[in-house]
């Protein structure tokens, strides 16, 4: 039902935007269920008052225009009503030519206990600016935010956010919108910087597309971590968390527990990560997940170009995701010269992860004979792409750790 309507306001929604609300009504809910409402509304081509009465009725669509322009069979709507009152509930319209739509239904459904939820960090207390020209966006996180127990305050803009600061509001993050009208995001964080009098916020910059800043940016800006919009509940919660040193209860009854999903999902935050990958296909696939989980991505299309940037240019990421077979320079190939040059040279290891489509006896230990660290057998899922690379990169902040411990000692 819920892929239906949404599916509808974006074909029916040439500009502006499509928002779903879920909320849970006042009535009828008990200890064991509760009534849900959702709304998808939209900014399209709206309804005439005339035609509303049978929307939902089998190969119904508003007129013969709207099916020549837009296609569909008129049955989404009729199985989506027929399916929520099989279900107790409710579906409507509202709706006028011109001014959008909004389609909403009621279910009743049953309530998730509190044990099967996940441990989550408090952010009780925590006081944060959401900087964002778009009122949509800006009501979201707020709400989500509000949810949590953060004390949130907005601002439509990069000057109201200076001037809010000004005056004495003092946030302990502030989520910067990268494109904003007259004070794009790093503006608006330059002048934060002079108004903040030492006790600087930490600044996560929030955008639509995957933009990369240099180090020299982040330093100079003191922008602490970026994220993608649309965000996460479930990342932003953990990126605001680790920024103000807020554990998770699983964290804190259980210290040793260095694999938790808190810890993952901040070890991913941000990580530099080189795609070794010859399939153009793959490699798409592969940099929408790592897109997805966090980090940002430079890519290689053979074990040649991969040396070139390990050794050539003396870049270093915080993991390399090496396939195996590839025209010029496999990954066994590159894997041994990479080692070769950290020994001769002294450079601490680069973490490398094995990506192949051979899941055969005896390819584990090929690769880690060749110098990985690890192996991923494709085709991956997220979770299994996650689990990896979070465990490398927790690892090599443990080896990091007992290196500065063996130096001071």
């Amino acid at each position: 039902m819920l892929l239906n309507l949404l599916g509808n306001a974006v074909k029916f929604t040439e500009e502006g935007e499509v928002l779903l609300r879920v909320s849970r009504p006042d009535a009828e809910h008990d200890n064991q269920r509760d009534r849900v409402r959702i709304e998808v509304t939209d900014t399209g081509i709206g309804i005439d008052p005339e035609n509303l009465a049978k929307v939902f009725d089998s190969f119904s669509q508003e007129d013969g225009s709207v099916t020549r322009r837009f296609g569909g069979t008129g049955l989404g709507l009729a199985i989506s009503k027929q399916l929520v009152e099989l279900m107790g509930g409710d579906i409507a319209v509202h709706s006028s030519r011109g001014s959008g739509t909004t389609f909403w239904f009621e279910i009743s459904l049953e309530l998730q206990s509190n044990a099967d939820r996940e441990s989550e960090p408090d952010l009780e207390g925590i006081r944060l600016l959401v900087v964002d020209d778009n009122p949509t966006n800006r009501e979201i996180l707020m709400t989500q935010l509000e949810s949590w127990g953060v004390d949130v305050r907005t601002a439509d803009s990069g000057r109201t956010a200076v001037d809010t600061i000004a005056n004495g509001f003092t946030p302990d993050v502030v989520l910067l919108d990268l494109h904003m009208p007259g004070m794009s995001g790093l503006d608006t964080a330059r002048e934060l910087m002079q108004v903040r009098d030492g006790t600087p916020a930490k600044i996560v910059l929030l955008s639509s597309l995957s933009r990369q800043l240099t180090n020299t940016e982040r330093k100079e800006l003191n922008i602490a971590s970026t994220l993608t919009k649309p965000v996460r509940q479930k990342l932003l919660k953990s990126c605001i968390a680790g920024l103000v040193d807020r554990p998770t209860d699983a964290c804190i009854s259980e210290p040793a527990q260095a694999h938790s999903e808190h810890d993952n999902a901040q070890a991913l935050l941000n990580a530099e990560v080189l795609l070794v990958e010859d399939n153009l296909v793959n490699q798409e696939v592969a940099k929408a997940m790592l897109k997805m989980l966090g980090c940002k991505t430079t890519t290689a299309t053979n074990g040649k170009q991969a040396i070139e940037l390990l050794i050539g240019q003396d870049q270093r990421f915080d993991i390399v995701l090496m396939d195996c077979q590839m025209p010029e320079m496999d990954g066994f190939t590159a894997t041994r010269a990479l080692r070769d040059h950290e020994r001769a040279s002294g450079r601490p290891a680069q973490p490398v992860v094995a990506l192949t489509a051979n899941a055969l006896t005896g390819d584990r230990e090929r690769c880690l004979d060749a110098g990985m660290n690890d192996y991923l057998s494709k085709p991956f899922t997220m979770p299994d792409l996650r689990t990896i690379i979070a465990k490398q990169l927790v690892a090599e902040n443990d080896d990091d750790a007992d290196q500065t411990a063996d130096d001071a000692a």
